[in-house]
């Protein structure tokens, strides 16, 4: 490998231990995906972040969701990634991927209440739609959700 390898110095930046990545880096681009990693586990700091920079470089974006491995985002950025010069909107991209979740959320229920319907279990229907423990429970039962240790 002598001679075709250099040896170069590697700094790694562990992100989470930045303090305040705004003061530490002048590239925007850089400012959005330290921010945006840091508040990968809080959604409400997250959607605000989002909020005030409201259009965001679509590299900085597919950086951030490998990092944060969404799935959901990944697949939203892939069908608009044309829009906007290569940026994204993440208010709208915010937005429709729950509307997405709340209509997931919505058709999963509708299933499980014909499901209880067709098996004469109307107790349960009223039921799982105060009770949401027991509503989970008849997902998995019934085939609409998979357990936690299998979804994994």
């Amino acid at each position: 490998m002598k001679g075709i390898t250099r040896d170069f110095k590697l700094n790694i930046i562990n992100i989470d231990a930045i303090q305040n990545g705004d003061e530490l880096f002048h590239n925007r681009d850089v400012k959005d995906v330290v921010n945006l990693y840091q508040k990968r586990n809080d959604k409400i700091a997250f959607k605000e972040y989002i909020d005030t920079q409201k259009i965001f470089d679509h590299e900085s974006i597919e950086v951030v969701t490998e990092m944060v491995t969404s799935k959901e985002l990944k697949e939203y950025m892939q069908t608009n990634k044309e829009n906007k010069g290569g940026n994204l909107d993440m208010c709208k991209a915010i937005t429709d991927l729950i509307e997405d979740g709340r209509k997931e959320g919505e058709n999963t229920l509708a299933n499980l209440i014909v499901k209880l319907s067709s098996l004469g279990k109307n107790d349960d229907i009223v039921k799982v739609s105060t009770d949401e423990a027991y509503r989970e429970q008849l997902y998995i039962q019934y085939g609409f959700k998979k357990a936690e240790k299998e979804a994994l």
